[in-house]
Order: C-alpha cells, then structure tokens, then sequence
C-alpha cells in the first residue's frame, strides 16, 4: 500500500464514522445487521420508534 492509497482509505473510513456519529443512523445500522439485512421499512420504523422520515 502506498500512501496515496493509505490516503483514500482513511477519507473513506472518516466518511463511515461521521455517518454512524449520529445516534439514528447508528440504530438503524444495528437493527439490519441483526436481521440480517433483510427487514422490511415498516418494521424498521416500528422497532426503532422513529418517525418515517428518520428510517429513509
């Protein structure tokens, strides 16, 4: 690996942590990785008690 490339990843894993800083985001990344990524929008928005607009 370069350090060019050392670059990229890098911009790329602070692109990852600033999606997951926010709590909501956070909660909806668990909930699918606990079903597997297979949840339907509705049961999302159920199980995480959040309005419509927060689960899109």
């Amino acid at each position: 690996m370069n350090i060019k490339q050392s670059i990229s990843n890098d911009e790329w894993r602070v692109k990852i942590f600033k999606a997951l800083a926010d709590e909501s985001r956070l909660s909806i990344v668990r909930a699918l990785h606990e079903h597997h990524n297979k949840m339907a929008y509705a049961a999302l928005v159920d199980q995480l008690n959040c309005g419509k607009s927060t689960a899109s």
